[in-house]
């Protein structure tokens, strides 16, 4: 049976639940490196997979720019389904990361930089990440995302999952066409068998931890997005997110 959006919306609404749970050990913010079965922060950092940069995993850590997709699913969440304790808890991590965990002579980060607070020694780090312009994916790269299994054997990152239905749901609001909501649809029932066998997402294909910095944040913003747009079509109010593109 093909999984509706509410379904779809349950699995974000439960990663979120843990997240916020997660966090409130940690003034509410968000441990980047979390244990699949008990929800705990991990003591100590798993192995990076192929091409994963070690400098800002933020282990012991929470890292604002791996979360920021999550948080804006969360505020969208907030206001559709009238969980106002998403939005409080939005509010809550950003307003911990503005008042103590930055090292600006403003307080707060300058866009193109990200940063990272260790929860457990009350310091902070920053690194910088490029910034892509936001261009369109064009209809050919979709096209060929429809017609293409899902990789087997590669640790794909959640993140890269997310992008994928994050483009099927930008062309669905640029043509109008069914074609790529279905194709969403489909992609999203695809990807929660390969990532959620546990509440919380795994970071990557083939491990069993999750992990922020691989991007579950846009996995769930991805999913959130195209179901919202299934159920709701122009009057979704969870927008696009380009900070990874």
């Amino acid at each position: 049976m093909r999984m509706t959006p509410e379904t779809i919306l349950r699995k974000v609404c439960r990663t979120i639940d843990i997240l916020i749970d997660a966090g409130a050990k940690y003034e509410g913010l968000f441990p980047s490196l979390l244990d699949l079965e008990t929800h705990d922060m991990l003591v100590e950092i798993p192995p990076a997979i192929d091409g994963q940069r070690d400098g800002d995993r933020s282990h012991l850590g929470s890292n604002l720019i791996h979360d920021e997709a999550a948080i804006l699913t969360m505020y969208a969440l907030g206001r559709v389904l009238e969980q106002s304790a998403y939005t409080q808890a939005a509010d809550q991590y950003l307003r911990r990361f503005a008042t103590h965990c930055t090292n600006t002579e403003t307080g707060l980060y300058p866009w193109g930089e990200h940063a990272f607070w260790h929860l457990t020694e009350d310091r902070v780090g920053n690194s910088y990440v490029d910034v892509a312009d936001p261009n369109r994916w064009s209809e050919a790269v979709g096209r060929c995302y429809l017609k293409s299994a899902f990789p087997e054997g590669v640790a794909v990152p959640a993140m890269d999952a997310g992008l994928g239905l994050g483009l099927f749901a930008d062309l669905f609001v640029m043509t109008r066409e069914t074609r790529w909501l279905d194709g969403g649809i489909q992609l999203a029932e695809r990807l929660i068998d390969i990532y959620f066998d546990h509440e919380l997402p795994r970071g990557a294909v083939g491990i069993d931890w999750y992990e922020s910095q691989m991007g579950p944040s846009f996995l769930l913003h991805g999913l959130a997005r195209i179901a919202l747009l299934a159920q709701m079509g122009e009057a979704c109010s969870l927008d696009a997110d380009y900070t990874a593109r």
